[in-house]
Parts: structure tokens; C-alpha cells; sequence
């Protein structure tokens, strides 16, 4: 395990326990949207300095979750098609002892983009909302409105977008192939390639 990168979470998550938004299920349009957003831009940038500094995308999210001792699992046969992941931790014993003490499943049948975005969306889950070696279970559901109302789901996707997508990289790979294509929608498509991520994210 990466041991900066180990303590650089530790340490977030330490941080945010006492965050008065840690795991809130309150509507994120009764506070100002601004707070979450730079805690959602703040803590992955923090993220991407220790694992991505100077690297070229698409960020290795499999790799970055492994340094952090997850494990890492695809469903095809989830019950709802809208469910995109879960995030289990220590619930060992209640998963038959199958698995580890951190455990994420994505929806096999999601696009790769989706997937990757999804396991983003839970480790923003493991930082800001769970407490360290407490049991703890979330379930992410793409296409649920109400669900993303919550602060905590609201964060979640911003902290994913941020940590895939760095703004900085993303402003200047839309320019470069703005450059080579000189046609928006031609540069979207190209940008699902060089992040590994969706239409939609891209798009947003």
C-alpha cells in the first residue's frame, strides 16, 4: 500500500468526520451549493497531487482504489438497472466473510465510463462520509433524482467529475483537439477517450 497516499486519506477523512455535512442526507438546494462544490474540488485536487501529479489522463482509478486496499468487483445481475454501485466496509462477517474489509461492486452492465465514475463517486463516500473501521454501506443510484438531492450524493458526483476530469487537464486537452477537430461535438467524443468517462460526464 502507498503509504503517502494511505496517510493523505486517513488524513482527509479525519477532517471531515467533523465536517457538519459528513454524511447528510439533507437537500443540497437548502445550503449554498458553493461550499460543497469547493469541498468536492479541494479534497480530490489534494487526491490527484499525490497519486496523478503530472500524469497524462485517464487517471488509473483501479490502481489508486488497489494502493488503498480495495477490492474491486463487477455485477451484471444487479437488481435495479439504475443502481450503478455499492461501497461496503467491514462488513465482513455479513458478507460471508466473500470479501474485505473494503469492498466496492459496480454494475457490470454501465459502460466502462460509468463504472470508473462510480468507484470515483464511492471513494468520495470512504473520505467524507464513513468513519474509519465503523461499519458502513451506500448504495448509488445513477438515475435517482430525489437520491441526488443529499448533500452527500451531490458531493459525491462532484468530487467523481473532479477527480476524473481535473479542470485544468480537461480545459487544456478541449482546446488541443478543439484545435485538431474544430467541432465541439467531434472534441466531446474524443474526450470520452482520453478521460474514460461517459457522454454525460463529459457533456455536463
Amino acid at each position: 500500500m502507498n503509504n503517502k497516499l494511505e496517510q493523505k486519506i486517513l488524513d482527509l477523512k479525519k477532517e471531515y468526520q467533523q465536517d457538519k455535512y459528513h454524511n447528510s442526507d439533507k437537500n443540497i438546494d437548502d445550503i449554498d451549493k458553493n461550499v460543497i462544490i469547493d469541498q468536492a474540488n479541494k479534497v480530490s485536487n489534494e487526491v490527484l497531487n499525490v497519486f496523478f501529479k503530472d500524469e497524462e489522463p485517464p487517471l488509473k482509478i483501479a490502481s489508486l482504489m488497489k494502493k488503498l486496499g480495495f477490492d474491486l468487483f463487477k455485477n451484471s445481475q444487479f437488481p435495479q438497472k439504475e443502481l450503478s454501485g455499492l461501497l461496503a466496509l467491514n462488513l465482513k462477517e455479513k458478507l460471508a466473510g466473500k470479501y474485505s474489509n473494503r469492498v466496492i461492486i459496480v454494475n457490470g452492465q454501465d459502460s466502462i465510463g460509468h463504472q470508473r465514475f462510480t468507484i470515483a463517486h464511492e471513494l468520495a463516500h470512504y473520505i467524507f462520509d464513513a468513519i474509519e473501521d465503523k461499519e458502513y454501506y451506500e448504495a448509488y443510484y445513477r438515475t435517482d433524482e430525489e437520491n441526488t438531492k443529499k448533500i452527500k450524493e451531490y458531493r459525491a458526483n462532484k468530487f467523481a467529475a473532479n477527480l476524473l476530469m481535473p479542470e485544468d487537464i480537461f480545459r487544456r486537452k478541449y482546446y488541443e483537439l478543439l484545435k485538431e477537430y474544430k467541432d465541439t461535438d467531434l472534441v466531446k467524443n474524443a474526450l470520452t477517450v482520453v478521460f474514460k468517462v461517459s457522454y454525460t460526464a463529459v457533456n455536463y
